[in-house]
């Protein structure tokens, strides 16, 4: 037997002892937006989760131009779409909280609720949470 063989059996055998459920994508994160909080008088938290790949690489590829570039214009869209899709609380589509705002969409309620820069913010914690960081190439260089 060669050793890398052995090597992927042993990781074979450790996966079918696991519980199915653990492997499940369930990646989700607190973030607190002082701005906000400072507003209500406590922490105000916004739960994200990650996306799946599929679904990451969709919203991702409206960013970009028909040849193939970045298309600065629309990044802001690309991020608010990560963000509406990611976060899990609160719940932007919450016909009452809309109500309240005097938003039509989420997607409104989403640009009243957060400046740009944190929408930004919330992006790029999706992008961490669904497995794409600055480190990702080091880490599998290390490993």
């Amino acid at each position: 037997m060669i050793k890398g063989e052995r090597k992927v059996i042993n990781l074979v055998e450790k996966l079918l002892k696991l519980d199915k459920g653990i492997i499940d994508f369930d990646n989700v994160k607190e973030i607190e937006f002082k701005r906000l909080s400072s507003k209500i008088g406590e922490p105000f938290v916004v739960e994200v989760r990650g996306l799946s790949g599929d679904r990451y690489t969709e919203i991702a590829s409206m960013m970009f131009s028909g040849k193939g570039t970045v298309d600065a214009q629309k990044t802001f869209k690309v991020n608010c779409l990560f963000a509406l899709e990611a976060m899990v609380s609160p719940d932007l589509k919450d016909k009452d909280l809309l109500e309240h705002f005097e938003c039509a969409t989420p997607l409104e309620l989403l640009k009243k609720m957060f400046l740009p820069g944190e929408i930004a913010k919330i992006s790029e914690e999706v992008g961490k949470l669904s497995g794409f960081s600055d480190n990702v190439e080091e880490e599998v260089k290390n490993s």
